[in-house]
């Protein structure tokens, strides 16, 4: 007999963590809180950095809201890796869900899920991982101008400089999606986790008397 409660929990938690994954791919993993003084003006605002594209808000006068990485490759290497991870995540995240609706599967692939889950589950907490190691030195590289005046070394921090009539103070810090990626990665676990029990259970259920051998 099926255990219900282990199929369940994998069908909760794996739709939960694809929704969530989704959401986080479209969502800031970094975050850039920037003020800058100039004889052009001055100019307060965030910039969100995600996996395929960064959004200014409000946008500067020369710049427009959202860009792509074109101008920045250091950093689109690092969000490209990133990404690649996250896709991987949300691929065995989906073939879980499958497993715990075939049957078929769950008896005769018992530690499918696990599998699976566990996959998903490395490949998402390697995302937020990488980008932490990899993301301050690359935007030290790409954005050399502005970054002559503030050393970035973490991914959180805040710095302050400038020269003559020229001022920039900048704090960056994870976005939302940074620690999604770890929510995902822990659902992804869990229902793996609940899907291999679920069907080792399920396959040692013991046969009626009149079917057991003698």
């Amino acid at each position: 007999m099926e255990n219900l409660a282990g199929r369940t929990i994998t069908l909760v938690l794996g739709v939960a963590a694809i929704a969530l994954g989704l959401a986080a791919l479209l969502g800031p993993w970094w975050t850039f809180q920037e003020n800058t003084l100039s004889p052009l003006g001055s100019y307060s605002g965030t910039v969100d950095w995600g996996l395929f594209s960064y959004r200014f808000s409000p946008p500067p006068l020369d710049a427009y809201g959202t860009n792509n990485y074109t101008s920045l490759p250091n950093m689109a290497a690092v969000m490209s890796v990133a990404g690649s991870l996250s896709v991987v995540s949300l691929i065995a995240g989906g073939a879980l869900l499958v497993t715990a609706l075939v049957s078929g599967w769950r008896r005769r692939f018992p530690l499918l899920g696990l599998g699976l889950g566990l996959l998903g589950g490395v490949a998402e907490l390697g995302a937020p991982l990488y980008m932490m190691i990899g993301l301050p030195p690359a935007a030290s590289q790409d954005m050399a101008t502005i970054l002559n005046f503030i050393s970035i070394t973490g991914f959180w921090g805040s710095g302050t400089g400038g020269m003559l009539d020229f001022r920039v103070s900048l704090s960056w810090a994870a976005g939302w999606a940074w620690y999604a990626g770890f929510v995902v990665a822990f659902l992804l676990f869990i229902a793996g986790l609940a899907s291999s029990i679920g069907s080792v259970t399920a396959g040692r259920t013991p046969k009626p008397p009149h079917l057991a051998r003698p």
